[in-house]
């Protein structure tokens, strides 16, 4: 799974260098874009909160370009249970699912809940891998196989899809308003 974890820095590192106005981005993606701003809220230090909260607020309808933190969900990328995949392809606007068949769902979460119980000592490697017959642990790699080109697959599309959503924007304020795109 360390190849998920690299393709979504990989993805924002690629969304930081299309250098996309703060305005740009769709709601749920401002949860990533302004993530430095939600960490400065949590913690404002001496300054109070209340302007904090309105350069959150100017920000998010900002024409600067923004820069992302590549690495603003690598805490939850040690262990990706289903639920983890799903909430990331939520804030990165991914309409897709986040695996290509239903029943893959279950095996993702077993190997990361079987992984944790032997790295944490609950289980032994061994008693974990007798209940599991050799098939069985080639469908799951199968089937992780399959998560992780799926995902790569849906953040190269999402990123293809937002380029264009970006060209077909400049085109069009180009084209309806010269005046107005000169100042931006």
């Amino acid at each position: 799974m360390d190849n998920i974890s690299l393709s979504v820095q990989v993805l924002l590192q690629e969304m930081t260098k299309a250098a996309v106005p703060f305005r740009r981005f769709e709601h749920h993606l401002h949860a990533v874009v302004l993530d430095d701003h939600f960490r400065s809220l949590a913690d404002p230090g001496l300054k109070p909160k209340w302007p904090k909260r309105r350069e959150l607020l100017a920000k998010q309808i900002s024409a600067d370009p923004c820069s992302l933190n590549d690495t603003v969900f690598h805490d939850q990328l040690q262990n990706i249970w289903f639920i983890t995949l799903s909430s990331i392809f939520e804030y990165l606007c991914i309409k897709r699912d986040p695996v290509p068949e239903d029943r893959m769902r279950g095996y993702i979460d077993e190997i990361v809940d079987n992984r944790n119980a032997v790295a944490h000592g609950r289980q032994s490697a061994h008693g974990v891998g007798r209940r599991i017959t050799s098939s069985d642990l080639e469908e799951r790699l199968d089937a992780v196989m399959k998560v992780v080109d799926h995902v790569l697959f849906c953040f190269e599309e999402r990123l293809l899809a937002h380029q264009a959503h970006l060209r077909r924007s400049v085109k069009r304020r180009t084209y309806e308003h010269p005046i107005r795109a000169l100042h931006e």
